[in-house]
């Protein structure tokens, strides 16, 4: 849609079942008051019945102005209640202007209404494609929430088999843990065990010293005592021997 339209669009409004444009915004448009465009319609109010035009009640006008943000002071100080012409009304009211801007206007707003209706027409056949497309992720999401669902139960196998490996392996670092304390424990015992064999060792090694000097010790004491015994039985066989007199 070319930008020039959808300024025109917009003051385009849904009332009554019906897309109308208010007289205002038409007579901004035309580049006319809102009076005197109101005016050259009741002096030709013939040539637009019901169909044609209506004048909007309370409750439509204070739904509309809801939507489309105005306040109080957007009616411009008017007394009644805005006039709403359908696509039939706006065609009239170029003849009834007979304007060379009210002829230009209306062309191109009989484009945005024929462009709406082909938009309108359309719609079904997209809502069909729409159904179809939403069919089709509908099935795919069923099958890929069925995979996220397998995948979950793998996943659940898994956490329950690592659980299982986990306290097996708990139970294998607590027997290597026990293994590892008595093995220190052992050689502890060992390294205590040969200390101690050490002291023993030294303890008679000094024992066995202490026994050697002893003996030899002894040794010599034994030997002196055999030299003293050998001189005195000497001096007592020397004592015994007869002197020979010299003559």
């Amino acid at each position: 849609m070319s930008d020039d339209l959808i300024p025109i669009q917009n003051m385009i409004y849904e009332i009554r079942g019906q897309r109308v444009m208010l007289d205002s915004d038409l007579a901004v448009l035309y580049e006319v008051e809102t009076k005197r465009l109101n005016e050259a319609v009741r002096r030709n109010i013939k040539r637009f019945p019901a169909e044609f035009m209506f004048q909007l009640t309370e409750s439509e006008f204070t739904s509309l102005r809801s939507q489309i943000a105005t306040s109080n002071e957007g009616r411009g100080g008017r007394r009644y209640f805005p006039f709403a012409f359908t696509e039939h009304g706006i065609l009239m009211l170029s003849s009834v202007l007979n304007s060379n801007k009210a002829i230009e206007i209306n062309i191109h707003i009989m484009k945005i209404f024929v462009q709406m209706r082909n938009y309108a027409l359309e719609q079904p056949s997209k809502m069909i494609k729409i159904d179809a497309l939403n069919d089709k992720f509908d099935a795919k999401f069923d099958s890929l929430k069925d995979e996220v669902t397998n995948v979950k139960l793998v996943v659940g196998d898994l956490k329950s088999e690592i659980k299982i490996l986990s306290n097996k392996f708990d139970g294998i670092e607590a027997d290597v843990k026990e293994v590892k304390d008595r093995v220190a424990k052992v050689e502890e015992t060992q390294i205590q065990h040969i200390a101690e064999t050490k002291i023993k060792v030294e303890t008679v090694k000094e024992q066995v010293e202490k026994t050697t000097t002893t003996t030899e010790n002894n040794s010599v004491r034994v030997n002196k005592i055999e030299i003293e015994t050998k001189n005195v039985l000497d001096k007592m066989l020397n004592s015994l021997t007869p002197k020979t007199t010299v003559l």
